[in-house]
């Protein structure tokens, strides 16, 4: 009797040049992160969550740190990712992951027609390469490329912010209250085109994502 397919696992073969109905989905390595997921027996979809397997799905901001050192305000944070087993798959199967971290600052009351006086975006690029079975992560404060054995560790260098400068305290007015805006998303127009609009439509590439907001005061 064939198996059934989940939407995204054939759209996903399609593109990469795959006959879902001949060689069933990819297998994706075992990780430290998916170890103990679940799989429908019928469907080869994920089952649903049991109240004691954790988070569900998300990029979540959980610590920002922001110092003065040599007249520049200094960011450090982490970022904790936690993929969908949908972007897992994709992963696993050559389909690279850009996360973007976009950086703002801007005083506490500005107005929507105010420019702000930082404005970044910080693309990390996670992929996955069967053969040699490494995570390869590139990220823009990093002159090479990281290589990492398992995807706890790779996803842990992803979330890791290396001190950057922000803004130089000369440019902020005394007295005014500025703030720090940090948002981390999963970039859906990075990956190809055929799995775009999967990635915007269908729940299974869900992941939560947040803004956190941080006091300045020069």
């Amino acid at each position: 009797m064939s198996r059934r397919l989940p939407l995204s696992g054939l759209l996903l073969g399609l593109m990469l040049g795959l006959t879902p109905a001949l060689s069933g989905p990819l297998a994706a390595p075992r990780s430290e992160t998916d170890a103990g997921t679940d799989v429908d027996s019928h469907t080869g979809t994920p089952a649903e969550p049991r109240p004691d397997e954790g988070p569900r799905p998300g990029i979540e901001i959980q610590e920002i740190e922001v110092k003065i050192q040599q007249g520049f305000y200094l960011l450090e944070a982490f970022i904790d990712y936690r993929l969908s087993q949908a972007v897992l798959e994709a992963l696993h199967s050559g389909v690279a992951m850009v996360f973007q971290v976009y950086l703002q600052v801007q005083p506490s009351q500005a107005r929507f027609w105010q420019y702000p006086i930082l404005e970044r975006r910080l693309p990390y690029q996670l992929r996955y390469h069967a053969l040699a079975s490494v995570y390869e992560l590139i990220k823009p404060e990093a002159p090479q490329v990281l290589r990492f054995a398992t995807l706890a560790a790779a996803l842990r260098a992803l979330g890791t912010l290396e001190p950057m400068r922000l803004v130089p305290l000369a440019h902020l007015d005394a007295g005014q209250a500025y703030e720090l805006r940090m948002e981390a998303r999963l970039d859906i127009e990075s990956l190809p085109a055929p799995l775009r609009p999967l990635a915007y439509l269908s729940q299974d590439w869900s992941i939560h994502q947040e803004t956190r907001r941080w006091p300045l005061q020069p």
